[in-house]
C-alpha cells in the first residue's frame, strides 16, 4: 500500500499494512494523520514498533500470538 491508496481510502476505514521497512513512510503517514490503522507484524520487534506508532490493531500469526498477548498485556497497554 502506498501513500496515494491511502489518500483514496474512505474515512471511516481502517487500513492494513504489514509492517515493513519499505512502506515506513506509508505507515508514518497514517499515523500523523490520525487514520486507524492495523499493522501486520512477523516478531516482537516489530510488535513493540507497531504498538509505538499507534497501530489501533497489530496482527499477529498463531504461532506469535500467545507471546504477543502477554506482552501487550504487560508491557503496551494500549495495543
Amino acid at each position: 500500500m502506498d501513500i496515494q491508496s491511502v489518500i483514496k481510502t474512505p474515512p471511516s476505514s481502517i487500513v492494513f499494512v504489514e509492517f515493513s521497512e519499505d512502506n515506513l513512510d506509508t505507515v508514518e503517514h497514517i499515523s500523523t494523520n490520525g487514520i486507524a490503522m492495523a499493522l501486520g507484524v512477523n516478531d516482537i520487534v516489530e510488535l513493540v514498533y507497531a504498538s509505538s506508532l499507534g497501530a489501533s490493531f497489530i496482527v499477529v500469526s498463531k504461532e506469535l500470538a500467545s507471546s504477543a498477548h502477554e506482552i501487550a498485556n504487560n508491557y503496551l497497554f494500549d495495543a
